[in-house]
């Protein structure tokens, strides 16, 4: 137990001391400089500079990124700064894990499922281990119900790249909505998971059948791959915001940034 809390207060005064105080100042300033930005433009309607919560590891990951020869704390040690208050670190910017609320269970009526396309459960396993590029999740984002436009989302399951258009909320429009995301980015794919909304009963007529996978009946966390994407979308637009309002450069550059976002953290 001595040693213990020797090793303890060793190691907070280490933190503490003037050599490590200067060995991560550039950080510091940096952490300060990137919450002083959060909250001049966190409700920013320019997406250009609409800043938004993320995680510690993206903070470490950037100020790596733009300074690789200035010392950087890892992500654990940043940790215990949070923790303990050292360097008076705001967590203003810091993203934290959504806590679910009871709601109110109504009762579902039976929902058919779509014909062109095989369930989920023969889906190959290259596919389900994430092995190759290729294999992809489909989706839609809806803003109001009563929304003329949503999103169509597409993602791969390996690289994490999200690719997305607005598009009508019609069957025809969300198939052309893929067509154009496929022919944008010279995209090939092996595989695609899909649920079983109406909106997707067209998308065989673009994916081989044989290559459309789809999700047992309201069992949509089955593609959750995509379903998490998401929520790094509601940080822009959040649910009940109308995707009318949002023009269709302003989604590419949402979707940039997500991108970008993804491949810090996934360092």
């Amino acid at each position: 137990m001595a040693k213990h809390l020797i090793s303890y207060k060793s190691k907070r005064t280490r933190l503490n001391s003037k050599t490590i105080q200067n060995k991560w100042k550039d950080f510091v300033r940096f952490w300060n400089d990137e919450v002083n930005y959060f909250r001049k433009n966190q409700f920013s309607k320019d997406f250009t500079k609409r800043d938004i919560k993320v995680s510690t590891k993206a903070i470490v990951n950037k100020f790596k990124k733009h300074y690789p020869n200035s010392p950087c704390p890892t992500t654990s040690t940043v940790y215990k700064c949070l923790k303990s208050n050292e360097f008076s670190l705001s967590i203003d910017i810091l993203q934290f894990l959504s806590v679910g609320k009871y709601r109110k269970r109504t009762l579902k009526t039976q929902k058919s499922s779509l014909k062109n396309a095989i369930p989920i459960h023969q889906r190959p396993e290259e596919a389900n281990n994430r092995t190759t590029e290729g294999h992809y999740e489909l989706d839609t984002v809806i803003g109001k119900r009563e929304d003329k436009y949503c999103l169509v989302t597409l993602l791969d399951r390996k690289s994490r790249r999200l690719y997305s258009v607005r598009s009508l909320k019609t069957s025809l429009a969300v198939k052309e909505a893929l067509i154009k995301i496929i022919e944008n980015n010279a995209l090939k794919i092996k595989t695609s998971t899909i649920d079983n909304g109406s909106e997707n009963v067209l998308l065989h007529e673009v994916i081989n059948q044989n290559n459309l996978y789809k999700c047992d009946a309201y069992c949509s966390y089955q593609k959750g791959s995509i379903e998490n994407i998401h929520r790094h979308i509601r940080r822009y637009i959040a649910k009940g915001i109308s995707m009318n309002k949002f023009s269709d450069e302003q989604i590419q550059i949402m979707i940039n940034r997500i991108n970008e976002y993804l491949l810090l953290i996934s360092k």
